[in-house]
């Protein structure tokens, strides 16, 4: 059954009422997008839009836009494609791709607004392995805080307490029976492929 997370969201999220919603259009990004939605719902004054980085790295990234944009017509979510041509050097792809990802955002993100991200419990655990992985000293250590400072605004992540498990059965608006969710299209490689209806 379906669990509604947007009082946690929400408390996240206080005082903030204007969000960029980072949306890969993946499981963890389209549950927090759906839960904003809900948000939305009991509290007009909060304005969401979405912002999707087109990285060129698969050939199936023109269906994740299309993917994206679907659920964001759906949702009545503006969203934003940026198109970004990745560095070429010595970080690897991963780190070119992240630092492309949060200059998009940056570039996106309109005054008064927020970054949301959908980072979870999960991914708290793979940064602190990575870390620890590369020798870091006690401040490489630190967790992910829910608030911390971006681009002179503020980047929020209320899925910190989430597990990506709890967002993928029980907790997902994706495996909800009886929901209003249904399967709008499929694109290799993701199980998420809904949208409100």
């Amino acid at each position: 059954m379906f669990v509604d997370m947007t009082a946690d969201i929400a408390h996240t999220l206080h005082p903030h009422r204007q969000l960029l919603v980072a949306f890969s259009g993946g499981l963890d990004s389209t549950v927090l997008l759906h839960q904003l939605v809900l948000l939305r719902e009991q509290d007009p004054s909060l304005t969401l839009r979405a912002v999707h980085v087109h990285h060129g790295l698969s050939v199936h990234a023109g269906d994740w836009v299309a993917h994206c944009r679907q659920i964001c017509q759906q949702w009545q979510v503006p969203l934003v494609v940026h198109h970004v041509t990745l560095a070429r050097g010595g970080l690897g792809v991963e780190a070119h791709a992240r630092a492309a990802r949060y200059q998009a955002f940056q570039d996106t993100l309109n005054a008064g607004e927020v970054l949301v991200t959908a980072q979870h419990q999960d991914d708290q655990c793979e940064t602190l392995l990575l870390a620890l992985k590369r020798g870091s000293g006690p401040t490489g250590l630190s967790a992910m805080a829910p608030s911390s400072a971006f681009a002179g605004s503020r980047l929020l992540r209320p899925l910190l307490n989430e597990t990506r498990e709890s967002l993928r059965s029980g907790r997902s608006p994706i495996s909800c029976r009886g929901s209003k969710m249904r399967v709008i299209r499929m694109i290799p490689m993701t199980a998420i492929s809904c949208a409100c209806g």
